[in-house]
């Protein structure tokens, strides 16, 4: 039973309690005062007027280079009482000044009468860069890359009867650690971090309307300890600007027992209001599960304009949302039932990656009935990395405004895998409102792995077992189609045109469509070379062309009269005593074969296989009799 530990990074550099070793600046009289009129914490803080259509500030000098760690920003506290005559944003109205001296410093435009109208006292974060931009920066001579002055000034278009700049509280940091809340204490949680941060005007989490102001990072859990951490009906806005560091503001979940649990939550990326480039800035907070398995448990949370969010095996955000976000890494989190809608990615990358080691028929059911829509850019709905190589299953997804058109910036499914082939069964799954079909669902494959759509397929089973019931391993099941569905089946004894083979690759061209995809199994009869005759697994060319593996030595062409039809099971049973295929079957159409199991002992007798209808699925249970 541990309680909740709520520790600051940011370490002082000047609480203003006296103006010694402040200066001003922006000509005039200099007016500097430590006065209680501004305190927001100890006694004092340092004060000026600014008045008079001018621009000026003041500056604390620490006499000494700041030590600026990779993730530190500068947070100070600033004061405008008078806020009518503040200028613009862009004017400088509020800002910052870091730099050497009252002389060679850079203005961090902050705030201004048309982004903070009502005045008052608020914390700013800032990274230091010595340089002007186009990013709301204004250069003051040219400060050295390691500055040791601090504080800000206004930027005023009329007169004020009194002081009106205070300055209480410089601080160079990041955020807050949270840690334990553990057992049977209260877990950690948002009121927390900011009971603490008030304590001590840190301004890294704050209150606001409805929920909490982020600036900074929170990292909930340590590599040596973990956080219980929870939270229910709350809002965090995620103060973002060009001048912070990308991805400054972001929440990190560290350790394998850290425990966070998050309802009806929202996460709202506030962005710098003008952006002088038109650009939309990249801190706009993020979310990221450092150690993989940390238990993440979320309902009803929404991601609106954020960054990317980074999941983990132990992560299950049940009927969430991603609104205009960046990419999330799925890492085999369950985000079933969510909604990511018009994602911001950039074009050719996906709104969900996914990277898993996939074995055959895997069931991605983490992504089951989730809604995804494409972003301004032509981006894919998910992305599948390397590792997925082998048979995947998505269910009940919605895709909307995704390119139907296969290997294009765009395309509905990208697969990275260089090699190889694989089926994408589509269970109930739908397309702008329409069931998905292989024609509306666009697959970029280029990368080199050979990808087929299979719709709404339904699956062919059998378990072989003993008399007794016990499975049976290796045991030969055979299975083809004993009819033609009335005409619009899958192949029944189709005829072809031609059948040759060069190099040891057997090419049937059909009479007709075969309706056949890659690695689907066909029994091939009825041709004059014996060696074209076979139960055989195919790679199709076309429509009406696939190819097959035969000898290297037989005739060519076939001669006779070949014919194939479709085989949905031809192969061994696993340990289960289990062989099965998923298919879409385009009408009823029934099948015929046999079991056996005759080439390794315990040996068993033959049985015939009958299905009537199998385009509703086939599951059969086959006993056999052994064969002493």
């Amino acid at each position: 039973m541990t309680a909740a530990t709520y520790t600051s990074d940011l370490s002082d550099i000047s609480l203003f309690e006296s103006t010694t070793n402040v200066s001003a600046y922006g000509g005039g009289a200099a007016g500097l005062t430590a006065e209680t009129e501004f305190a927001m914490e100890g006694t004092n803080a340092v004060d000026k007027q600014v008045t008079s259509s001018a621009e000026k500030g003041f500056m604390y000098d620490a006499g000494t280079d700041f030590t600026i760690g990779a993730d530190d920003h500068f947070y100070i506290w600033m004061y405008s009482s008078v806020f009518g005559i503040n200028d613009t944003y862009q004017n400088r109205g509020i800002h910052v000044s870091i730099g050497d001296s009252t002389s060679a410093f850079v203005k961090f435009h902050v705030d201004g009468i048309n982004t903070l109208p009502f005045g008052g006292g608020k914390p700013y974060a800032v990274r230091f860069v010595n340089t002007s931009s186009t990013n709301q920066r204004t250069l003051v001579s040219t400060p050295g890359t390691t500055p040791q002055t601090i504080g800000g000034g206004l930027n005023v278009t009329g007169n004020s009867k009194d002081v009106n700049l205070g300055i209480d509280g410089a601080r160079i940091g990041w955020g807050y650690t949270i840690t334990n809340g553990t057992g049977a204490d209260p877990e950690a949680d948002f009121a927390g971090i900011e009971s603490d941060d008030s304590s001590t005007s840190e301004g890294v989490l704050q209150l606001a309307n409805g929920g909490y102001n982020l600036t900074g990072k929170l990292k909930i859990g340590s590599t040596a300890t973990e956080c219980e951490f929870k939270d229910a009906n709350t809002n965090i806005y995620i103060l973002s600007s060009f001048h912070h560091l990308s991805d400054f503001a972001e929440i990190l979940i560290e350790n394998a027992s850290s425990i966070v649990t998050l309802t009806n939550v929202s996460f709202i990326s506030i962005p710098d209001p003008f952006p002088a480039d038109g650009s939309v800035t990249t801190n706009r907070g993020r979310l990221e599960v450092v150690t993989d398995t940390a238990t993440l448990t979320f309902k009803n949370v929404s991601f609106i304009g954020t960054n990317d969010t980074v999941l983990g095996s132990g992560s299950t955000l049940d009927s969430c949302n991603w609104i205009s976000t960046g990419r999330i890494d799925l890492n085999e989190a369950d985000i079933s039932g969510s909604n990511i809608i018009t994602s911001t990615v950039a074009a050719d990358e996906g709104a969900i990656f996914d990277d898993r080691t996939t074995t055959a028929a895997t069931s991605i059911s983490e992504l089951d009935n989730c809604t995804i829509s494409q972003g301004t850019n032509a981006h894919h709905a998910i992305r599948f990395g390397a590792n997925v190589n082998d048979e995947i299953t998505l269910t009940g997804i919605e895709f909307t405004g995704f390119s139907s058109s296969p290997d294009v910036n765009g395309s509905t499914l990208r697969f990275d895998a260089t090699s190889g082939s694989m089926n994408v069964n589509l269970v109930n799954c739908t397309v702008d409102g329409n069931p998905a079909t292989d024609a509306n669902v666009g697959v970029d494959d280029a990368a080199g792995i050979t990808v087929t759509l299979v719709v709404s397929p339904k699956t062919t089973k059998v378990n072989v077992v003993t008399s007794s019931g016990a499975d049976i391993q290796d045991a030969r099941v055979f299975l083809e189609t004993s009819d033609n569905g009335g005409g619009s089946g899958l192949a029944y004894q189709a005829a072809t045109s031609t059948l040759t083979q060069t190099g040891g690759t057997a090419t049937l061209t059909s009479s007709t469509a075969h309706g056949l995809k890659t690695n689907d199994y066909v029994v091939v009869r009825g041709a004059n070379v014996e060696g074209y005759n076979k139960t055989a697994q195919i790679t199709v060319s076309s429509t009406t062309v696939f190819t097959y593996s035969v000898g290297a030595g037989i005739g060519s062409p076939a001669g006779g009269t070949p014919v194939f039809s479709y085989c949905p099971i031809s192969g061994l049973t696993d340990s289960n005593g289990e062989i099965q295929s998923s298919k879409t079957w385009p009408a009823s159409q029934g099948l015929t074969g046999w079991v056996r199991k005759s080439t390794a002992s315990p040996y068993y007798k033959e049985t015939m296989l009958s299905v009537s209808d199998a385009s509703g699925g086939t599951d059969l249970l086959v006993a056999l009799q052994p064969d002493d």
